[in-house]
C-alpha cells in the first residue's frame, strides 16, 4: 500500500482544519447546518476526513501523478477514499444526489460546503476559484443543486470573509490557531479531534509528526 509522506499528512491536516473552520464560520453567519449530526464539519462521524480510511487516500492528492482525476494513480489511490467520505458523511448524503429526505437546512449546508471547497486549492476540483467563477459553475450544476448554489454563493460573498492562514504549519500552529467567529465550544472540539488524530497517526501508523 502506498502511504502518504509525513509532509503530505501535515498538508492534509492543515487543509482539513482550514476547511472545517471556513464551513463552520459561514454556517454560523448564515444560520444553517443545525440538522447535520456530524458537526464540526468533516471531522466527526464515519468517513470523516481525520479517519485513516479517508486520509490515507486523500492525502495523496497533492502528488503530481494525482493532478488529473482521470489518472490511474488518482483512480486507484485517491478516489476510493473520496468516495468513502462522500458515502458516509451526512452532508454529502443529503447533497450529492437528489435525496427525497433532504431538508432546506441540509441543502443549504451542502451548498455552503460546495462553495467553500471551490474557494480552496483542490487539484481534483480544478484548483482555487473566485466567487465569480463559482457563480458560473453553479449555473451549470444539476437541477437539485443549482438554485441552492446560486443563492448561497450570493449570500456568502456578501459576508466578511474569514481570515484563515494560508501557510502550512507544524503541530503547534495547526492545533492552536483559530479565527474570529468560531465559538469556544466548537473550537475546543476541533482542537481535541486534531489531538486525537495526531495520536492515532503516531501510534497506529508510524508517523513521528514532529
Amino acid at each position: 500500500m502506498i502511504k502518504p509522506t509525513e509532509q503530505e499528512i501535515w498538508h492534509w491536516l492543515f487543509d482539513v482544519r482550514n476547511h472545517t473552520l471556513r464551513v463552520e464560520y459561514f454556517c454560523d453567519r448564515l444560520g444553517v447546518g443545525s440538522s447535520d449530526p456530524q458537526r464540526p464539519h468533516d471531522i466527526m462521524g464515519k468517513g470523516n476526513k481525520l479517519s485513516w480510511d479517508v486520509m490515507k487516500g486523500l492525502a495523496l492528492h497533492y502528488r503530481a501523478t494525482a493532478a488529473k482525476t482521470s489518472s490511474l494513480f488518482f483512480q486507484q489511490h485517491v478516489k476510493p477514499s473520496l468516495e468513502f467520505h462522500r458515502h458516509y458523511q451526512y452532508h454529502h448524503q443529503m447533497w450529492n444526489d437528489q435525496n427525497p429526505t433532504a431538508t432546506v437546512d441540509s441543502l443549504k449546508m451542502g451548498a455552503v460546503d460546495a462553495v467553500c471547497s471551490l474557494l480552496e486549492n483542490r487539484s481534483y476540483q480544478g484548483g482555487r476559484h473566485s466567487y465569480d467563477e463559482i457563480s458560473a459553475i453553479a449555473e451549470e450544476d444539476p437541477p437539485h443543486q443549482r438554485e441552492w448554489m446560486i443563492d448561497i454563493t450570493r449570500e456568502m460573498r456578501k459576508i466578511e470573509q474569514p481570515r484563515i492562514p494560508t501557510v502550512v504549519g507544524k503541530e503547534k500552529e495547526l492545533l492552536l490557531f483559530t479565527i474570529p467567529g468560531i465559538s469556544a465550544e466548537v473550537d475546543a472540539i476541533i482542537r481535541e479531534r486534531f489531538h486525537e488524530t495526531l495520536q492515532m497517526l503516531r501510534q497506529d501508523h508510524g508517523y513521528t509528526l514532529e
